[in-house]
């Protein structure tokens, strides 16, 4: 984790005081919940405003992917929660970036490690990979079957499960 967050460059947040990799990487490894919510919402408030997407949301979204592989059972449901956000950002109205697609792409190489969590995972972690899974149905249409497996197999694990199922079968069958 520390040789990804090195290799970035991360000079863009320090004019607002942040240092992203350091806040990113304590999120990912602190079992302190006030002090996991105070990163989470230094990583939110910098990087995805009201859902727009900022300038360094890509490396946050690919270091919190890799993340998930070390972040702990306090911290795994926020890394994943600012994933959803993140890839449910969109750029800024009337930008020229175009952010929101670098985003997505990054969030779509977590699938296979949102499939895993979505079966060991706590509900919380289970209904935020359900999600994550939807998303990466939109970056890229021929993952639809499989996609629709996790679930499906997701929506058998519990009442909030298979409604939110209901929910993202729906918008697949839509599309």
């Amino acid at each position: 984790m520390r040789w990804e967050l090195e290799w970035r460059d991360w000079s863009g947040f320090a004019p607002l005081g942040v240092d992203m990799g350091e806040v990113i990487y304590r999120l990912i490894h602190s079992e302190d919940e006030a002090e996991i919510e105070r990163f989470y919402w230094q990583i939110d408030s910098v990087v995805v405003v009201n859902g727009a997407l900022q300038p360094g949301a890509t490396d946050v979204t690919a270091c919190l992917v890799q993340g998930l592989l070390t972040a702990n059972d306090v911290s795994r449901q926020h890394v994943l929660e600012l994933l959803v956000q993140l890839g449910g950002g969109v750029d800024p109205l009337g930008s020229d970036r175009n952010l929101a697609p670098e985003v997505q792409r990054e969030v779509l190489r977590g699938l296979p490690l949102y499939s895993e969590i979505m079966e060991s995972g706590s509900r919380s972690e289970r209904m935020h990979c359900m999600d994550l899974v939807s998303i990466s149905v939109e970056i890229d249409k021929s993952l639809t079957g499989r996609a629709r497996a996790l679930i499906q197999q997701a929506s058998a694990m519990g009442e909030d499960e298979r409604r939110l199922a209901a929910a993202i079968l729906a918008q697949f069958n839509e599309s």
